[in-house]
């Protein structure tokens, strides 16, 4: 009877500390809430435009942790499986994740992109105009002038 017990207890463990991935929501993934809510629906325009003109995606993503994962890389390949996002989707996609709480700010570039975009240019993005404008505070600024940054680029 113990023994039952005990197993239905660490089940119930088990099952309850698994991780909620959060759903998908668009182009715009804000779940630290570092943008207003307002300027995303302009945010959002701009980007299916580019992919209208060019089939390029950018996704953003902010999120407070990796869940249940140690690093971004890992946390980002169980989010895509949870937002059922194939490799071959993210062939012509940019992800720019920010984890403001986990001081983390990257660029995710899929492989048809990479050789427009160069690892300078990307690196100068994050440099230049996000890392800053997080580091001040200035979260709003940061993503609206980094996405546009992309953007542009891609």
């Amino acid at each position: 009877m113990r023994f039952i017990l005990c197993f239905i207890f660490l089940i119930h463990v088990n099952l309850s500390s698994a991780y909620q991935y959060p759903e998908f929501t668009g182009y715009i993934n804000d779940y630290e809430n570092l943008l207003p809510k307002i300027p995303t629906f302009l945010l959002t325009k701009k980007i299916e435009k580019k992919y209208q003109d060019s089939n390029r995606k950018l996704l953003l993503l902010t999120t407070p942790s990796f869940g249940d994962k140690s690093n971004s890389k890992d946390f980002l390949v169980e989010l895509y499986k949870k937002w059922e996002l194939k490799k071959e989707d993210l062939y012509n996609t940019v992800v720019l994740f920010i984890s403001k709480s986990k001081s983390e700010v990257r660029l995710f570039v899929g492989k048809d992109i990479s050789s427009d975009f160069s690892k300078r240019n990307r690196q100068s993005i994050l440099d230049d105009i996000i890392r800053p404008n997080i580091n001040k505070g200035k979260n709003k600024i940061a993503i609206k002038k980094g996405l546009k940054a992309i953007l542009s680029a891609i």
